[in-house]
């Protein structure tokens, strides 16, 4: 998960995403409270999730030192590119989803709740297969067959 506000820039791994919704699309997200990004997504009204691969390691540990505090950009070096929210979208990731804060829930546990209306996804590394308002461009016949990996 991704946000930016301000001129500054962060990223999480989180641990659960969910689809909430159709018609408009929306995804729900639990990330842990006190993560610094959460002023951003508060302030800007948006983030994006960013699929990573399973397999990259620089990804993986880039994510959780941003977690763990570091002041510093974690995106200073690697590609990313601004989404419509203004959340950076990594340009490594398999999939990525931007989105508008429709609901914050705060629940009385270690985690946040956040619900995200879908304005732009798509599939990255050459093959466009989401259009901005989340319906699908081609006809793919192995929808089931996704890739592993993790939302950042």
């Amino acid at each position: 998960m991704t946000a930016a506000h301000g001129g500054n820039r962060a990223g999480v791994l989180v641990d659960w995403v969910q689809q909430c919704a159709k018609e408009p699309p929306m995804v729900i997200v639990a990330i842990e409270k006190g993560q610094k990004l959460i002023p951003m997504i508060r302030d800007s009204k948006g983030f994006a999730l960013c699929q990573i691969p399973e397999n990259d390691c620089f990804l993986e540990k880039m994510f959780k030192d941003s977690a763990d505090g570091s002041e510093d950009d974690p995106f200073i070096s690697i590609q990313v590119r601004q989404g419509r929210s203004g959340s950076p979208i990594v340009e490594r990731a398999l999939c990525y989803l931007d989105c508008e804060v429709v609901r914050h829930l705060d629940i009385e546990s270690n985690y946040e709740l956040y619900v995200g209306l879908i304005h732009e996804g798509n599939l990255l590394g050459g093959d466009s297969a989401q259009s901005s308002n989340g319906r699908s461009k081609k006809n793919r016949s192995d929808r089931s067959g996704g890739s592993k990996g993790t939302a950042a």
